[in-house]
């Protein structure tokens, strides 16, 4: 059989959006967590660029992705869109697959970990909102990327008013992020694949 067929009970559109879910490579973040709670206090950074296995990640990624026989069992070509976290290290995970692909990946600034970007305290428990790379800089590193109009000089993390977004934060973000691409595949006209790297949380 060249198709799985669909579960009993569930009736496969014949005009669909499917999304590619990539979690971002290893990040500094990661390497520092991995050796220790104090060294991860210690070292942790709002912002983590990938760490050098993330990059090879990265470029493997990049490899399968672009590979139209090696990711056929993916179900998602062609490709017709990019898109992407703005966290440091989810624009550097994409950028092979977007040099590859020869597509210039869309920055989505609803689609951040859970969270935001912040600094915090020894004991975690108090937390500063950080704006995340400015536009001048990411528009530097990733001059392919299409960024959007809240991108500015400030960043694009607004914060939370606890410095931090809570759980229910996230959920009620995540639910708008749900609820806007459910409306986006109701309007589509013909199927149309997407990838996106995000994360974990």
């Amino acid at each position: 059989m060249s198709e799985l067929a669909p579960a009993v009970g569930f009736d496969v559109p014949a005009i669909r959006l499917r999304i590619a879910l990539v979690r971002h490579g290893e990040s500094m973040n990661n390497v520092h967590e991995a050796a220790g709670a104090d060294v991860y206090k210690a070292h942790r950074v709002s912002d983590p660029a990938l760490s050098p296995r993330g990059m090879e990640q990265a470029a493997a990624l990049g490899a399968l992705i672009t590979d139209k026989t090696r990711s056929a069992l993916l179900g998602i070509h062609p490709i017709h869109e990019l898109r992407v976290s703005p966290h440091r290290r989810t624009l550097q995970t994409m950028r092979p697959t977007a040099t590859g692909l020869s597509m210039q990946p869309r920055v989505c600034t609803s689609l951040f970990e859970a969270g935001g970007i912040f600094e915090s305290d020894p004991t975690y428990t108090s937390f500063v909102a950080k704006g995340g790379m400015p536009r001048t800089e990411m528009h530097k590193e990733f001059p392919t990327y299409v960024l959007p109009e809240d991108v500015d000089e400030s960043g694009w993390y607004k914060g939370a008013p606890l410095g931090r977004e809570t759980d229910d934060e996230c959920r009620l973000r995540v639910a708008t992020v749900a609820s806007s691409l459910r409306a986006e595949a109701k309007a589509l006209t013909e199927s149309r694949q997407v990838v996106l790297v995000a994360h974990y949380d």
